[in-house]
């Protein structure tokens, strides 16, 4: 899917942003490769939570919050198409059981009684019912284009009958066996509206994007008619043992690159990783070279970035300058061969 208003993935400052513990700094970092990952997690974060959607929350929510379902939502690269340029899991059971996933229920406990109004309504709880969301698809030019996976359990009649009442110009068609859903999102203040698509798989699985043939090749994954991913290539990435809960990988060939960001032409692959443990928020970014002496360049372009930034806020007067050095201090980066290895490791009390 794309989602709007869509930021620029190399020069938006927004995506650093939504990945603090990576911020090297607003205007170090806009051109670092730090802002594809971390990019796409601000997109799916936009589609669920930005501006442009809130008119249609609770078609979100029917799409997005599951009723009770007995699993974890692990990632399962089975599910992920062979040709994805990019993916973007989140195990939301595994946020949940950190400390960082616990802190966010307690602040959700503060708007409990909409939240509960909405569960009666729909029959789910999303505090408690949300397992597990899969995003993944291609990069045309600066915009992300998919389709997004969710898991769980659901009572199809009552789901259907809440889309069927509150989405503009609903549809149902039946293409190659398979019916698919379709209704308009508009934002008459950005004025633009966009056609959305979505699909039952089975009593565990909805699928959902803007792009009708996405959404069908994902589909013929889920059924086994098309090539998936083999692996989960960032599993065991982070040095640091916890629960990794967010893990999102983009190959890189084919992406048009500004000047400002050059450097990257080298890269094939950028990969990342958080999670936490008991103690510490843990980030893993690994980026994958054409070869040894590209790598070691990239390595000390990035300590150069850790380094400018350090130097940038040393007489900063900012509250926020004292955290963010820290967060510099936390920052390893070592290379194996034609990869470049990012590790942060900051202690979530501080966080919180």
């Amino acid at each position: 899917m794309t989602i709007n208003p869509l930021p620029r993935l190399w020069t938006s400052s927004s995506l650093i942003k939504a990945a603090w513990a990576a911020d090297f700094g607003r205007h170090v970092t806009s051109h670092t490769p730090l802002a594809y990952p971390f990019g796409i997690a601000y997109l799916v974060k936009t589609l669920i939570f930005g501006d442009s959607m809130k008119k249609y929350s609770l078609i979100i929510v029917v799409f997005c919050s599951m009723a009770r379902g007995a699993f974890a939502g692990e990632f399962e690269p089975a599910q992920v198409p062979a040709n994805s340029q990019w993916y973007l899991h989140f195990d939301v059971d595994g946020f949940k059981k950190g400390p960082l996933g616990k802190f966010a229920l307690e602040q959700a406990s503060k708007e409990a009684e909409k939240i509960d109004a909405l569960a009666l309504l729909t029959q789910f709880d999303p505090r408690k019912d949300l397992h597990g969301i899969t995003a993944f698809g291609s990069v045309v030019k600066d915009d992300l284009v998919g389709t997004v996976l969710v898991k769980g359990s659901y009572k199809k009649a009552q789901l259907l009958a809440l889309l069927e009442t509150t989405a503009t110009d609903f549809k149902k068609t039946q293409i190659n066996g398979v019916e698919v859903l379709s209704w308009k999102d508009e934002d008459e203040d950005k004025q633009w509206d966009k056609q959305s698509f979505g699909t039952f798989f089975d009593k565990d699985h909805i699928l959902f994007g803007e792009d009708r043939i996405h959404l069908l090749h994902a589909l013929r994954v889920l059924t086994k008619k098309a090539p998936a991913l083999k692996t989960d290539t960032l599993k065991g990435m982070a040095k640091e043992k916890g629960i990794h809960y967010l893990s999102g990988l983009l190959h890189v060939k084919g992406i048009p690159i500004p000047p400002e960001a050059n450097f990257m032409e080298n890269v094939s692959t950028i990969g990342m990783t958080v999670g936490e443990n008991d103690i510490n928020l843990i980030v893993s970014l690994k980026m994958i070279t054409t070869g040894e002496e590209e790598c070691t360049q990239l390595q000390l372009i990035m300590q150069g970035f850790v380094a400018l930034a350090h130097l940038s806020l040393i007489t900063n007067t900012e509250p926020s300058a004292k955290e963010t050095i820290e967060i510099l201090k936390g920052i390893n980066i070592t290379k194996d061969n034609k990869t470049v290895f990012i590790n942060l490791s900051h202690p979530v009390k501080k966080i919180l």
